[in-house]
């Protein structure tokens, strides 16, 4: 636009032309070494996220720190459609959450942020890239499902656990069937308007429950592990010794925030 405008001044013998040209390539000039300066320098720490469910929000608490002079009107994304501005003062560490949604289970990294400003007066933008080491871990999204440890097959064909209704453990709910108990009997998922359920328990006699993928009907590898996901947060909620199999790995059976931690992990890693 600037050269354009020079040319019809030129052509033209035009003053005001001339002035307009010569305004604008002096706000150009000013402009942008004004804009690298703003981003120039800029340290990014920390990097580890909390890990999340898929289909959550991961979110990254970081510092930015200036090096030499304060900045202002930094944009900072993960994914450019969820900028962050922020000011930030010389030398001192400014904290920012970064946001960035989830969609698959596995492990989420990235190795640079979007960086950009319009500073100073917003005519222009300059862009840059702010190298860094990002991850958190992403869970399987749970898929409700009753606690199924050993299964075996009913008359039906439906899956089911041994020594249900037998044990003291809380195993989960399963639709009412001629013949089951009724002192078992889940009232409330038919007073809210639900098929009849029965109350089923399970006798640990091997010490914990162990949930295998291997014995999970279907197919669908996700939607396996989003079962194994929802029983491990189950059995986890209500005190229970539980353990993982995936494949040839095996999760011994035991309780407490580290173990569910741990099978978590296990099933987002699971290849």
């Amino acid at each position: 636009m600037i050269a354009a405008l020079l040319i019809g001044s030129i052509n033209h013998n035009n003053n005001l032309g001339y002035l307009l040209t010569f305004l604008l390539g002096g706000i150009l000039l000013v402009t942008l070494p004004h804009g690298y300066r703003n981003l120039r320098g800029l340290i990014v720490q920390g990097g580890q996220g909390q890990p999340v469910f898929a289909g959550q929000q991961a979110c990254f608490d970081l510092h930015l720190q200036a090096e030499e002079q304060e900045r202002y009107a930094i944009h900072l994304a993960l994914v450019r459609a969820l900028p962050v501005e922020m000011r930030i003062p010389a030398e001192l560490p400014t904290p920012v959450r970064l946001t960035c949604p989830v969609g698959q289970r596995g492990r989420l990294h990235f190795d640079a942020l979007h960086a950009w400003t319009s500073y100073p007066l917003g005519l222009i933008t300059i862009r840059t890239r702010l190298e860094t080491q990002l991850s958190c871990l992403v869970y399987p999204a749970p898929i409700a499902s009753p606690l199924i440890t050993k299964p075996g097959e009913d008359n039906d064909g439906r899956p089911r656990a041994k020594n249900l209704s037998a044990g003291r453990d809380f195993s989960g709910l399963m639709q009412y069937r001629p013949g089951d108990s009724l002192h078992q009997a889940h009232w409330k998922s038919l007073a809210q308007g639900r098929a009849l359920h029965t109350k089923h328990f399970e006798e640990n006699e091997a010490g914990g429950m162990i949930f295998s993928l291997e014995r999970l009907p279907g197919t669908d590898l996700e939607a396996r592990l989003g079962r194994l996901c929802h029983m491990v947060l189950a059995a986890d909620s209500l005190g229970q010794v539980y353990g993982l199999r995936l494949g040839g790995q095996l999760i011994a059976p035991n309780k407490g925030p580290a173990h569910k931690r741990r099978c978590l992990e296990a099933l987002a890693l699971h290849p």
